[in-house]
């Protein structure tokens, strides 16, 4: 299955919001399935880190935090497929 993730749904990942616990349940069952393919947009990297930013500058997440979620988020986007634009 081809499994897209713009950062709206991405970011649930890391940042406790509405919807959190779903997303990470599903991308923690399907990322166990090695037929499952994982796509975002090329601007999904830099929207991710931007994302990441506003978090700590509205004092959301702490500087640790924002540390962390970048290691792991370019950790995950080494796994991940670019979408071809239409």
């Amino acid at each position: 299955m081809r499994i897209f993730l713009d950062t709206s749904a991405w970011i649930k990942y890391f940042i406790a919001e509405a919807g959190s616990h779903d997303l990470q349940f599903f991308l923690a069952q399907q990322s166990q399935k090695p037929e499952n393919l994982f796509y975002a947009s090329v601007v999904t990297y830099a929207e991710m880190h931007a994302t990441f930013t506003r978090a700590w500058k509205g004092r959301r997440i702490n500087e640790a935090e924002l540390e962390q979620m970048r290691i792991a988020f370019d950790q995950q986007w080494l796994g991940i497929h670019l979408a071809e634009a239409a």
